[in-house]
């Protein structure tokens, strides 16, 4: 009676057993909903490799997707990189970053102290593939560089950065990203047949200073583009008594030339900024130095192309900078040999307000 009265508690335990079995099975076969990592990386990825949704990568040197080898970062992956560390995808490599609307894959760098250089960036070299698209960049040298090999690269955004999408020898289609805080937004060069539309393009700054750069194609097409807030750095004064100012940094929308054929439709182009030309120095001894040319702005230049095409590009508030003021010697405040308004600067300054309403080919 006693054996038969516990039969029916081991049975239950038995059963007991099984579900907390299914259950803990059922548990780990779940996605992830919490970060994973950090996992540290550098060198060579060969083989097939996955980076899961939740996990945070840390590249703490140069990491290389090998020939035939392939890595696929799932959307909501943060990718952390130290200074200059580049993600490189080598010739038969692939990457496919895709991340999702309201899923980015985040790209960041590791260091953020403030004078820390950035972190480089990825590199499809020549004959790789893949494609980079709903993921973040931020604080990076070249957010994206194809060499000889043609990516689709669309709707990531990029902020602060050396070059936004850099193409060489390439034939992507970059089409809905949005890019902030650059020298240059886009630049294509060197041969391909390349599309550039819907993307966003502000607050572009350097010497030069150039949204859309595209030179020595086969052909491109620029269109329906947003480009706002180019603005060119200032000339300096020089640390030597008497020398001129350095010219002004010159700014532009979009900038095509080489290039057999482009069509250049639909865009919107406001605020365009040429730099002010920097100071003459001053001389205790003699004459000042003269100041420097203010650079010029534009909204859209062609030159050297066989067939252009440009039509619909509403283009609004374009300045060319104005000409630096002349050192004044020891005796004359005035400004040296130089009038303290140098009439160099202030012609660039007027092709600037002409550059407002029209648009300069050449070829």
């Amino acid at each position: 009676m006693e054996l038969l009265g516990h039969r029916p508690n081991r049975r239950r335990l038995l059963i007991a057993l099984l579900v907390g079995s299914v259950l803990l099975g059922t548990l780990f076969a779940l996605p992830r909903a919490s970060a994973a990592g950090p996992f540290y990386i550098s060198g060579a990825i060969s083989g097939n490799r996955v980076w899961s949704t939740g996990d945070i990568w840390v590249m703490n040197g140069n990491v290389t997707i090998m020939p035939l080898a392939t890595l696929t970062i799932q959307p909501g992956v943060t990718v952390k990189a130290d200074p200059m560390v580049r993600l490189y995808v080598r010739d038969r490599g692939a990457l496919f970053a895709n991340g999702a609307p309201g899923n980015l894959i985040t790209f960041a760098p590791n260091k953020t102290a403030l004078n820390t250089a950035p972190w480089g960036g990825i590199q499809f070299n020549a004959s790789s593939s893949g494609s980079v698209s709903w993921a973040s960049f931020s604080r990076v040298e070249r957010a994206i560089h194809a060499i000889q090999s043609s990516p689709p690269i669309d709707h990531n955004v990029i902020d602060t950065a050396l070059y936004g999408i850099q193409l060489e020898a390439s034939s992507s289609f970059v089409s809905g990203n949005r890019i902030n805080y650059t020298n240059v937004g886009i630049q294509a060069s060197t041969s391909g047949d390349v599309t550039l539309t819907g993307n966003t393009l502000t607050n572009m700054t350097g010497n030069p200073a150039l949204a859309i750069y595209a030179t020595n194609l086969q052909s491109v097409s620029i269109d329906s583009n947003i480009i706002r807030g180019v603005v060119a750095t200032n000339g300096r004064v020089s640390a030597t008594a008497g020398a001129r100012g350095t010219d002004g940094g010159y700014a532009g929308g979009i900038l095509v030339n080489a290039t057999s054929t482009a069509t250049i439709t639909g865009n919107t182009i406001t605020q365009l900024v040429g730099g002010r030309g920097g100071n003459g120095a001053a001389n205790a001894t003699g004459n000042g130095g003269r100041g420097g040319d203010g650079g010029s702005a534009a909204g859209i230049v062609t030159f050297g192309v066989a067939t252009a095409s440009v039509s619909f590009n509403p283009i609004t508030g374009v300045t060319g900078g104005r000409g630096g003021n002349g050192g004044g010697p020891c005796f004359d405040l005035k400004g040296g040999i130089f009038p303290s308004t140098v009439v160099t600067g202030d012609i660039n300054w007027v092709l600037g307000d002409i550059f407002r309403s029209f648009v300069r080919t050449g070829n």
